[in-house]
C-alpha cells in the first residue's frame, strides 16, 4: 500500500505540473502558440521594426511589446537576436578594397600622390580640340571624360600645377621625350626615364608614358584613383592606349621620389 501511495502522489504532481505548464503558454499565447512562432522563424521581420515602420502600429493586441518579449510570440524576441545581422557601413567593403589594391601598387610620396590626382582632375576639364581633333569631329570644345585631342595640354597642366615651370613649348606629345626641351623639363623636375619598364602597365603610379605614332604621338600619366589603374591625359582610360590603337611607347618617366 505504501508502494502504490507513493505512485499515486507522483502521478499527480506530474499531472499538476503538466497542466500548469499548458495553462501558461495558453497565456502567453491565446492563439496556440503555433502561428506567431512560425511568423518569427520564416523570417523575423516584425519584431525589430522602428516605431516609424508601417508595421510597427499594428491594430492585433497579440502584438504588443511587453517589457523584452512580445506578447502572443514568446519566443520571437530572442529568434530575432539570433538572426540580426551586424550592420555594415555602406561602401566599407569597396573601400578596404580599394586600400588593399591601392597598396598593391606599392607606397607613393605625397608630391606623387597629388600629382594623379590633378592629373585625373585635368583630364575631365573642358578643352579647345586640337586643329587634326576638329577637322575629324566638327567639335570645337569638349568636356569630360572623352577624348578631345589634347593630350599633351592635360598633361602638361598636371604638371606645372604640382612641379611648377616654365611650361615646355612644345605642340606634339612626342616631343616631351624626342626634343631636348621636353627631356630637359623632365630632368628639372627630378622625372627619370626608366629604360627598364617595356609595358606601360609595369610602370610606377606616377609615371609619365610617351608614345609615338600617328600625326603627334600620345602622353599619358599612370594613375591610381579608388584603387584602380588609369591613363590619363585629356581623358582617363583603364588601358594604356598602345592597347587600343597603334602607338608605341618610347619612354616611362618615373616621378621623384
Amino acid at each position: 500500500m505504501g508502494l502504490f501511495r507513493k505512485t499515486s502522489i507522483l502521478t499527480v504532481l506530474i499531472l499538476f505540473c503538466f497542466s500548469e505548464t499548458s495553462m501558461g503558454m495558453a497565456l502567453f499565447n491565446p492563439s496556440g502558440g503555433r502561428s506567431s512562432f512560425k511568423a518569427s522563424s520564416a523570417g523575423g521581420d516584425g519584431e525589430d521594426r522602428g516605431a516609424g515602420s508601417p508595421r510597427s502600429s499594428n491594430n492585433t493586441g497579440s502584438r504588443k511589446r511587453t517589457g523584452s518579449t512580445e506578447a502572443g510570440c514568446f519566443f520571437c524576441f530572442s529568434n530575432s537576436a539570433t538572426k540580426r545581422s551586424p550592420v555594415r557601413s555602406p561602401g566599407t567593403r569597396d573601400t578596404a578594397r580599394g586600400i588593399l589594391q591601392t597598396a598593391s601598387f606599392g607606397r607613393v610620396s605625397a608630391k606623387t600622390q597629388q600629382f594623379m590626382d590633378r592629373a585625373y582632375s585635368e583630364a575631365v576639364e573642358c578643352r579647345n580640340t586640337s586643329r587634326t581633333f576638329r577637322r575629324r569631329t566638327g567639335k570645337r570644345r569638349l568636356c569630360g571624360n572623352q577624348p578631345k585631342g589634347a593630350c599633351y595640354a592635360g598633361v602638361k597642366d598636371a604638371m606645372l600645377a604640382v612641379y611648377g615651370g616654365p611650361r615646355p613649348g612644345l605642340l606634339h606629345a612626342r616631343q616631351a621625350h624626342t626634343s631636348a626641351q621636353g627631356r630637359n623639363y623632365f630632368a628639372k623636375k627630378g622625372f627619370k626615364n626608366n629604360t627598364s619598364v617595356r609595358n606601360p602597365r609595369n610602370a610606377p603610379p606616377g609615371s609619365v608614358i610617351v608614345y609615338s605614332g600617328g600625326a603627334s604621338g600620345h602622353i599619358e600619366v599612370v594613375v591610381i584613383k579608388n584603387g584602380q589603374r588609369m591613363y590619363c591625359s585629356d581623358f582617363c582610360a583603364s588601358s594604356p592606349i598602345s592597347e587600343r590603337i597603334s602607338r608605341r611607347m618610347i619612354a616611362a618617366y618615373e616621378p621623384p621620389g
